[in-house]
Parts: structure tokens; sequence; C-alpha cells
């Protein structure tokens, strides 16, 4: 490392090869103008702070940095002031400088991210000027925010957790954005839309909350005979998490050809009154039982089959 001349204590630059031959085909003649205007000492890289003084001072190169807003919005706005620091390190990665070659692949990624976000920039556009004059006020800005959940996620910055957004502060949010699209105009455009939002990633849709569990409220009778064959299938009803109760007293296997399973179904049906289940629960041979339950109408709510027995191979009609 060497001490870079005219910068902050501690910069530093690498003083590793030069750019390859790759990487400089990245840099054209444009791209390499504007990173000796960036880099005052001519040092061949740029610090963070090199990028904001010339965000601050040449509009060419805020409008590049931070599209929409010249250097007179980063002085009073500071999520611009922010916009500068995420591009730096979208483009430093991580390093204190940044070499020209790497300041120019940055821009060509987010020209690239533009073409590639031009069909969600239109709908979102649609939204928000919805009845198609063409132009954008800040009060038109407020309302689509306001309305259209897409419009907020890009335009507002993201609340912080668990603490809803206020009016107040939705409104100045919403004019910090007005103003850095608009640029001191009183309404915008498509084009100053797409100048400021063209390279921005999409914002996804919020994953919606995953609904409460509520199988500890469901209660589940389980008919016993049929599960003996397989432990596994037992114990994983049981660790379902639902109210489990098990009915197996005075049941015989149903596994015999002749097996008839009215005699036992009072027995079954004294089960269901006391225990009120949401569901029954069979396996295998059991579903004899529960053949003969619908067959005497003595059960016609949810049934779970696992493994289902021949007699179940056609539901109750009714």
């Amino acid at each position: 490392k060497i001490r870079v001349p005219g910068s902050p204590a501690g910069d530093s630059v690498s003083t590793r090869a030069p750019a390859t031959a790759e990487e400089e085909e990245v840099l054209d003649e444009r791209m390499r103008m504007l990173c000796r205007k960036i880099d005052t000492d001519a040092t061949g890289s740029i610090s963070e702070w090199d990028l904001i003084e010339a965000v601050r001072t040449y509009p060419d190169v805020a409008d590049l940095v931070v599209p929409g807003a010249g250097p007179s919005t980063l002085m009073r706005d500071g999520a611009a002031l922010d916009a500068v620091g995420d591009a730096f390190e979208a483009i430093a990665g991580g390093k204190r400088r940044a070499r020209y070659w790497e300041v120019a692949a940055h821009f060509r990624r987010a020209a690239a991210q533009r073409v590639a976000n031009a069909p969600a920039l239109r709908e979102l556009w649609g939204l928000i000027d919805a009845e198609g004059s063409g132009q954008v006020s800040k009060l038109k800005l407020l309302r689509a925010v306001r309305s259209q959940p897409a419009v907020a996620r890009l335009v507002l910055p993201a609340a912080p957790p668990g603490r809803p957004r206020s009016d107040e502060e939705t409104f100045e949010a919403v004019k910090g954005a007005f103003e850095r699209v608009a640029g001191g105009k009183r309404r915008f455009d498509y084009g100053d839309f797409e100048a400021c939002f063209g390279a921005v990633q999409q914002a996804a849709e919020p994953v919606p909350d995953r609904p409460p569990d509520r199988r500890p409220s469901k209660r589940v009778l389980v008919i016993g005979p049929g599960f003996a064959r397989d432990p596994r299938l037992g114990a994983a009803v049981e660790a379902a998490g639902f109210q489990t109760r098990w009915c197996w007293e005075g049941l015989p296997s149903p596994e015999a050809p002749d097996f008839d399973p009215r005699p036992h179904l009072p027995a079954i049906k004294a089960a269901i009154d006391d225990f009120e289940p949401d569901a029954l629960a069979c396996a295998s041979a059991g579903g004899a039982y529960v053949a003969g339950l619908w067959a005497a109408r003595l059960w016609r709510g949810p049934t779970v089959l696992i493994n289902a027995h021949p007699s179940c191979a056609r539901l109750p009609a009714g």
C-alpha cells in the first residue's frame, strides 16, 4: 500500500498491477474523462469523498451517480447523499478506493439494469399517472404512494422495523423523492422518472405473513387399529401438533376377511360424542371402521385416510 497524496490520513490505494485488457475494455473515453474529473489528485483511483465532492460540483457526474438529483439537491437531501454512498459501496466492493475500470463496470451494469427495468417502470408510471396526462405533480405522487404499494416500495425508503410511517413522515419522504425526480420543476415527466429510477433494483413483492398455526386448537380422533403395523405413522400423527385422542379399547383388528365393524361402532360413536373431534384419522385396515361409520351415517366430518382401506374406495354420498 502507498499513501495517496492529498487524501485523508490512512487512505490508501493498492499497488497491484494495472488493469488487464479485459478490465480496460469497459473504460471508454467518456467514462475515462469523467473518472479523471472525479479523481482530482490524479491517483488513478477514486475514494468515496472524491465521488461526493464531484457529485456536488459537476452536474454530469451527479446525473450519472444519482440520476435526477443535481448538485443543489444533494446539498439538502440526505437520501440523495446516502445514494452516493451506496453507489460507491457497490463500485468499490468494500475497498476504500475504486479504480477507473471498476467505476466504468458499475455504471455499465446500471445501464443494463435500466434496460431490464423498462417494462416494470412503465407499469409503475401508469399507476402514478393514471389519467395519462404525462405530467406528475407532488400531490399526484403522494396519492399514488398512498394508494399503490408498488409505487411506495419504489419511491419511499424502508420504514423502521415494527413502526409504521406516520402521515407526516410519508409526506416528507415523498417530497424529497419528488425533488430528486423533478430537479426543481413543479412537475416531472416519464423521462425524469426513468432517469431517477431506471437503474433501481425493483423491490420484490412483500412475502405475506404466515397464517397462524391453528393445529393446537384442532381435535383429531385417531382410530387405533391399523397403526400397529407401522409405529412411525402414529408418531407422525402425535408430532403434527393437533389435540389427539386414540380410540383403541375394545376394537379388534379388522383384517379378518369377513370382518363386520357394526358391533363396534357404538364405542367409536361414544368417543366422537365425548371428544367432539374436528376430524377422524385412520390407517390401513382401520378404514373398515370409517366405512362402517359412513354407512351408518354416524360420521360425515373431515376424515384423514392413510393407506386407505379398500372399503373406503368411494366417499359416502351427501
